[in-house]
């Protein structure tokens, strides 16, 4: 992947989106860079851990789906 593929980060609540967030990687890497180098590279276990930490941060959002989609 390349630092300027773009990531869109999704919550579902059943088949309704409960939020949406589109970053580049790069800009993934810059918010979350313990995640970029704890995933050695990967950028499958990148992505999966940034939407883990994303949804978190979600405090007050019902959701019941997280996924994601490379643009």
């Amino acid at each position: 992947m390349k630092n300027s593929t773009i990531i869109k980060l999704i919550a579902l609540n059943r088949e309704v989106t409960a939020s949406e967030e589109i970053f580049t990687i790069k800009e993934l890497k810059d918010k979350y860079p313990k995640l970029w180098l704890n995933s050695r590279g990967d950028y499958q276990v990148f992505v999966n851990s940034c939407m883990d930490k994303w949804i978190k941060e979600q405090v007050e959002l019902k959701w019941n789906v997280v996924t994601f989609e490379v643009g």
